[in-house]
């Protein structure tokens, strides 16, 4: 009896496991011939209304012919694919064409029911400025990708100033990475002043080394009152002070080696004094070797090591200096450092190279 019991039970669990795939099996058909016909309708209306809706992106006057074969909302829906479609093929902007048809208003209804990766790219895509309160609102969700993503869309708007200081603000108070927030700042496009106003504006530490990453990729960072302009973070927090260094010595104007020496000598980070004698080897001259030679003797290690190399920049007479510290028996260190560099250093073969 139990062995018979026991068999019935391994047969009854055979009909269930089968049964089980039958279902499996025919539930995976189903989703394919569903997907197919879904598929297959699509790119049939989307042929269909391809020809209209391209005539009314060639010409406004074509709008009220593609209003008329968009009967529902499935063809509306498509008639933005094509755009869209149509719009990243060519790389280029046509907003205009999406909010006379009114489709930027179907996208937006779409995310006031709920947000999704796909809507927000297609929002991005659309650049439509009058999508701005609902990519702003999106800013907020818990969901990294969605947050990361309305910012972005945001970015590729044309945006007043208001808006854009009210963005900005946001994403600057975001969580999103640092590299992240830069990318997005740079998306923006602006003019170097609309930049460097946005820099003035900023209260955080965060805020001013975002928008000085920034305006340091800038050609316009070279000319003299630009670069003026940056002196005000040298009185700054330290890592503030260190990207106004970094940004001033691009200039490669002489006027800020007396700057740089004066903040040198009153400095207590040694971080920022590091990146002072780093910074000094973009102003070649004479004004900079003794600077140079004053620095490779500060306590720090670090201080040292970017004095000592920033001398193979300054030519001949730098890497004379260079063979005399190595010489030096009196500041082991300093000897060791100069004579690596002399023997390591490739900038100091194609100096000798060149007498």
């Amino acid at each position: 009896m139990v062995s018979n019991r026991v068999i019935d039970f391994i047969v009854l669990n055979i009909y269930i496991l089968l049964a089980g795939i039958v279902l499996i099996v025919s539930f995976i058909y189903i989703s394919i011939l569903v997907n197919f016909i879904k598929k297959n309708r699509y790119d049939k209306t989307y042929n269909l209304l391809k020809t209209d809706v391209m005539k009314f992106i060639k010409k406004d006057s074509k709008l009220e012919k593609m209003q008329q074969v968009l009967t529902d909302k499935y063809k509306k829906n498509i008639a933005i694919d094509i755009m869209l479609h149509y719009s990243k093929r060519n790389n280029v902007n046509i907003s205009c064409k999406f909010e006379k048809a009114g489709f930027h208003l179907i996208l937006i209804e779409k995310m006031k029911k709920k947000n999704s990766l796909k809507l927000i790219k297609d929002i991005a895509q659309m650049q439509s400025v009058e999508t701005y309160d609902i990519l702003k609102s999106a800013t907020t969700s818990s969901d990294f990708e969605i947050k990361y993503m309305s910012f972005y869309a945001l970015s590729k708007l044309e945006l007043n100033e208001i808006q854009l200081k009210e963005m900005t603000s946001l994403l600057i108070k975001s969580e999103i990475m640092r590299d992240r927030i830069i990318e997005i700042v740079f998306n923006l496009n602006l003019t170097f002043n609309q930049y460097m106003n946005l820099l003035y504006e900023q209260e955080t530490e965060l805020g001013k080394l975002v928008f000085m990453r920034v305006v340091q990729e800038k050609q316009e960072i070279q000319q003299e009152q630009n670069s003026d302009r940056i002196i005000r973070f040298l009185e700054d927090s330290k890592e503030v002070k260190i990207s106004a260094i970094s940004l001033l010595s691009r200039s490669k104007n002489e006027k800020y080696i007396d700057i740089f020496v004066e903040l040198f000598q009153t400095e207590k980070e040694w971080e920022v004094r590091s990146e002072i004698a780093k910074g000094l080897r973009n102003i070649k001259g004479k004004r900079t070797i003794e600077a140079l030679k004053d620095m490779v003797y500060d306590s720090a290690w670090w201080v040292k090591f970017n004095a000592i190399e920033s001398l193979i920049y300054m030519g001949i007479d730098g890497v004379n200096l260079l063979i005399d510290l190595s010489l030096d028996s009196e500041n082991k260190k300093i000897s060791d450092l100069a004579y690596y560099f002399l023997n390591a250093n490739k900038e100091v073969y194609n100096t000798i190279r060149k007498i």
